[in-house]
């Protein structure tokens, strides 16, 4: 057996140690605890989980469509390319793809800003957009933007969108969840006969608290788990492409300092 019979053999299990697995091992297991606790305590929590969960994928659903219009996206056609460098990209992206396991080839769109950057976007492997800005571009040689690429097609492989929006719908309805009692007895006491101001207080200031604490958590635990995606999906590319261009490119990032235009603010934390 040849040496590239070897790399080509081993390459799809070097990918699938990457993968997402154990994370959505973990939610499937709280999403079982949680229906089954909600029988002894009531739909309540369920309820509400579900409700924050719907939520939240309705804006993953739309997501490609909203990012298209916040950054004016210009999608390539592989059927009329427009200049001899969008066909390369949409080649070498293609390739990737292909050799990363993904039946078809995302959408791959170019948008007007100074900053190098690129994002992944999509509700599923066959509705996913990978969107690179005219900054990186121009500036990164075309084996670090194929490292970038590799990085963005990590997170669709991954489906990290997905997990994304599921533990901000999971915090998002612990949230309300916990909250929620507090409003109500707020509104009967404001309604009742002889309302308690006392009371009023100490609930609303109550109120405040699990907020700031549970969002606080919250946020901890999703930055955590962004962290941890990135640094999957930079492995992910060094195993794609090779660890000198990952390297690179991580090199030449961290030299940016160019900032995006204001109407793009919103979607940072997709980049």
């Amino acid at each position: 057996m040849s040496n590239n019979e070897q790399v080509a053999d081993t390459l799809p299990e070097r990918l699938s140690r990457l993968s997402n697995a154990t994370f959505w091992g973990w939610f499937f297991l709280f999403s079982a605890s949680v229906a089954v606790s909600s029988i002894w305590v009531g739909s309540y929590f369920l309820f509400v989980l579900s409700a924050a969960l719907v939520g939240v994928l309705f804006s993953l659903i739309f997501s490609r469509w909203l990012a298209k219009r916040a950054h004016n996206i210009h999608v390539i056609n592989p059927e009329s390319f427009t200049s001899e460098n969008q066909q390369i990209l949409y080649q070498e992206v293609a390739a990737l793809c292909e050799k990363a396991g993904l039946a078809t080839t995302p959408e791959i769109g170019i948008y007007d800003s100074p900053d190098m950057n690129a994002f992944a976007t999509g509700a599923t492997h066959d509705g996913a957009l990978i969107a690179f800005s005219t900054g990186l571009l121009n500036q990164m040689p075309l084996e670090q933007v194929k490292a970038v690429a590799a990085h963005e097609i990590a997170h669709i492989v991954n489906r990290d969108m997905l997990g994304m929006v599921l533990m901000q719908g999971i915090i998002n309805g612990i949230i309300i969840a916990f909250s929620f009692p507090i409003a109500a007895v707020r509104f009967l006491n404001s309604y009742s006969d002889k309302p308690n101001e006392m009371f009023e207080v100490i609930l609303r200031f109550s109120g405040y608290i699990i907020k700031i604490l549970l969002a606080f958590i919250g946020n901890i635990v999703l930055l955590a788990f962004s962290r941890h995606r990135e640094y999957r999906a930079d492995a992910f590319s060094s195993v794609l492409v090779g660890k000198d261009a990952m390297v690179g490119a991580l090199t030449t990032l961290s030299a940016d300092t160019a900032l995006p235009p204001p109407a793009q603010a919103a979607y940072a934390n997709f980049k």
